[in-house]
């Protein structure tokens, strides 16, 4: 008996401007996402607007090094 196995993964983030305890989750199937589709769900989730309109800086928390 074969069984398909499906596995959710997230990305927990927060702005800058919020506290530590703030934090949002962007949830997505398979092992990664890429980082402009990572971008887009945080855009869409937090409503706000185009992404041409301005770009998100993607950070690690641990490192505080920026991903490009």
């Amino acid at each position: 008996m074969n069984r398909l196995i499906s596995f959710m993964f997230s990305v927990h983030y927060r702005f800058r401007s919020q506290r530590p305890d703030e934090s949002s989750v962007i949830s997505f199937d398979g092992p990664f996402i890429s980082l402009g589709e990572l971008k887009t769900k945080i855009i869409a989730a937090k409503n706000l607007g185009s992404r041409e309109s301005f770009d998100l800086e993607i950070v690690d928390a641990q490192t505080n090094e920026g991903i490009v």
